[in-house]
């Protein structure tokens, strides 16, 4: 036998010896329980830590290509144009707040609103009509540690009054303004770059109605937020075009990255929702006047999702000398042109692409991704800038040793949890279950106090998890990060463990 196959059986051997049930006597004691406890936190401890995750990776839903990629598309917003993003949701905020005193009325102690960045995380639901903001997982259930009204979070047996089976339905919860619903949207999926503006100020809305004893009406609140923060969006905009400085990133990778891409005769185009005006103020700071040359095809105010599914909205050329609309009617797309509008029936049409060949960068699940991978065909890549700080935190070698103990933890609280019997082995399992839940807490807190991870919900994927592991074939934290990768590069989904299959090594 060789020596590889014989380390191989060895390693099988001990795997039995200390973890298959079938090995375990029964009516263990306390003895035995505390014995199993320190072997398994002292192989923990001496087991060599995962290595650390490329924050700049590309992450795979599903396996993808870049040698079959002929079409490379991109969003505008938080897709090519990376905003300082600091700056950027304390500018929303101080806008959207100065508009609900100054055109709502509300009272002017609300000036005086702080933006707290660390209040919130991306990808939370709001729940209209009782006012609270909510964590919901991939299976819908409501995290219970992770409900507030206003800054104040709620004990587990009030969510349980307010949502009995602490779970919740698809129907509730889909965000698709074409579902059928049978009453009045409840629930709000926050979800975009300028949600945690939106949070901030809701649950400080609430805070102060409820500290000065004034009743209110959860659903006004949230549309008036709604509309001073619509009301902020122009503004920022604004700011944007004329100090571009001020808000934008520079990559001196992304130039380099375009000219890359049409260099190996891949088409490149840009659609955005933003007017032409905003567009070129950003792209010339971040790309230079020349920018329209890195582009087949440049479609601004496109209106998306609708795009996708509009029948009756066409294409306009857009004059930038004039800036106004022609009226000549577009019957092909020419390099060197903006256009206007338009959908996604006529941009087929026009270009003829092999729908599995376009490859589509945006930031937005819903907006931007989910009609061109669930319906159209399309291959997409989801922008996440968070990515980058919770992977940072994930690389902790103190979050590693966590992640780590509190699996093989849960372990011994499955392999043991039959063995009741006696009075001290119960004390000692509950004495684990209680560690197992301190350490989950102490894991949520590493990367927010009140809401934990935007990905992950204790041991489940969160609801923002669930839908842009389905929308995006790959996720990244900056569109750059492909220039780190050669136009034949595949890239591969980690095959995960089912419940129902063994625990491979290599996961």
């Amino acid at each position: 036998m060789k020596h590889h196959q014989i380390i191989c059986v060895q390693k099988i051997c001990n795997l039995q010896k200390n973890s298959s049930r079938s090995f375990i006597t029964p009516n263990a004691t306390k003895e035995r329980l505390m014995s199993e406890y320190l072997r398994a936190y002292g192989h923990i401890a001496d087991k060599k830590l995962p290595d650390d995750v490329n924050k700049l990776g590309i992450f795979a839903n599903d396996e993808l290509s870049l040698g079959e990629i002929d079409v490379y598309g991109y969003d505008y917003d938080y897709t090519l144009a990376a905003y300082k993003k600091a700056t950027v949701e304390k500018m929303i905020h101080s806008l959207a707040k100065k508009a609900l005193v100054n055109e709502l009325q509300y009272p002017e102690e609300m000036l005086n609103f702080q933006y707290d960045p660390d209040l919130t995380i991306r990808g939370l639901h709001y729940d209209i009509t009782n006012g609270l903001l909510i964590k919901v997982n991939a299976v819908l259930q409501i995290q219970s540690d992770a409900v507030f009204r206003g800054r104040q979070q709620l004990r587990e047996e009030e969510v349980g009054k307010i949502y009995p089976a602490k779970r919740l339905t698809l129907d509730q919860l889909d965000p698709n303004p074409t579902h059928v619903q049978t009453g009045p949207q409840q629930f709000v999926h926050l979800v975009d770059n300028f949600a945690k503006p939106v949070m901030c100020l809701l649950l400080d809305v609430i805070q102060w109605f409820m500290e000065n004893g004034i009743d209110y009406e959860p659903e006004s609140i949230y549309s008036d937020v709604r509309t001073v923060i619509d009301k902020a969006h122009p503004l920022f905009h604004l700011a944007a075009a004329s100090d571009p400085n001020m808000i934008l990133e520079k990559d001196p990778v992304l130039r380099p990255m375009l000219e890359n891409q049409r260099a190996h005769g891949k088409t490149t185009f840009l659609m955005t929702n933003s007017p032409f005006e905003i567009v070129n103020a950003g792209m010339i700071y971040m790309l230079g006047q020349d920018w329209r040359r890195l582009f087949d095809i440049v479609i601004v105010n496109a209106k998306k999702p609708s795009f996708f599914s509009a029948k009756k909205r066409h294409f306009r050329v857009f004059s930038p000398r004039t800036g106004r609309l022609k009226w000549q009617r577009v019957v092909n797309l020419q390099r060197g042109k903006i256009y206007s509008g338009g959908n996604y029936e006529n941009l087929q049409k026009m270009t003829g692409w092999i729908p599995s060949r376009v490859l589509y960068f945006g930031d937005h699940p819903y907006a931007d991704l989910a009609d061109l991978s669930l319906y159209l065909g399309w291959r997409t890549c989801a922008i996440i800038e968070d990515l980058e700080t919770e992977i940072e935190i994930a690389n902790n070698p103190v979050t590693k040793f966590k992640v780590n103990w509190s699996n093989t933890l849960q372990g011994l609280l499955d392999t043991y949890q039959d063995e009741v019997d006696d009075p001290e082995c119960r004390e000692v399992l509950k004495e684990w279950k209680d560690e197992l839940d301190s350490m989950r807490i102490e894991l949520k807190n590493e990367f927010n106090k009140n809401f934990g991870s935007v990905f992950r919900s204790k041991k489940n994927p969160t609801f923002f998890s669930r839908r842009l592991f389905r929308v995006a074939d790959v996720y990244t934290s900056r569109v750059t990060n492909f220039a780190n990768h050669p136009l034949k590069q595949s890239f591969y989904p980690r095959r995960g463990v089912l419940p129902h299959e063994f625990k491979s090594w290599f996961v």
